[in-house]
C-alpha cells in the first residue's frame, strides 16, 4: 500500500490528508519516500504541515494493528475513487 502511495498525486495526497487527525496524517506520511511526503506537506497550510511535521519527529513506534487499519482505509478510499473516475469516464 506504501509504495502505491508513492504513485498518488500529491495534490490528492494532500487534499486527503487534510481531513485526517494530525497523528495519523504523519504515520502515512512517514511510511512514503520522503520526497513525496515533503511536496505533499508543501501544499497543505502552513498550520496543519508543521502541526504534522511534530508530530512525525516525536513519533513512536506503531503498533502493527494501527498500520493495518490505517492500509485498509486508505485502499478503501483510493479504491473508492478510482471506480468513480472510471464510472465517469
Amino acid at each position: 500500500m506504501w509504495d502505491k502511495l508513492g504513485n498518488v498525486s500529491e495534490n490528492v495526497l494532500a487534499g486527503y490528508l487534510q481531513s485526517e487527525y494530525p497523528q495519523t496524517a504523519a504515520v502515512i506520511l512517514s511510511k512514503i519516500k520522503p520526497s513525496h511526503a515533503a511536496k505533499v506537506m508543501c501544499l497543505m497550510p502552513e498550520q496543519a504541515s508543521t502541526e504534522i511535521m511534530n508530530r512525525m519527529l516525536k513519533m513512536e513506534v506503531v503498533q502493527r494493528d494501527i498500520l493495518d487499519t490505517i492500509e485498509d482505509s486508505l485502499r478503501n478510499e483510493f479504491m473508492s475513487n478510482l471506480v468513480r473516475t472510471a464510472q465517469k469516464d
